[in-house]
């Protein structure tokens, strides 16, 4: 992940279907004094786009040993789909 010059980060996800890959999702937030939901972003090579999720769960008992936010599918962006103008 780097930091550009016009106040944007990129991050890339090299090869994520590759087991040794570091990284298959990215999970952006937001830290201000407006709350907002994460989102967790991956790449769906069956549909060819990018899938954005959102959780439903931020909260679980001490003993809960899965604690799961329940991603589930928001949006999808198909890839190479916008066309120009």
């Amino acid at each position: 992940m780097t930091e550009q010059s016009d106040g944007a980060i990129r991050a890339e996800m090299e090869y994520p279907r590759n087991e040794d890959s570091k990284a298959k999702r990215i999970i952006v937030g937001l830290s201000d004094v407006r709350a907002a939901d994460d989102i967790l972003i991956e790449y769906d090579f069956e549909r060819d786009g990018y899938v954005i999720k959102q959780a439903s769960k931020f909260s679980w008992s001490a003993d809960d040993p899965v604690c799961d936010m329940d991603w589930q599918e928001v949006a999808f962006v198909q890839a190479w789909a916008r066309e120009e103008g």
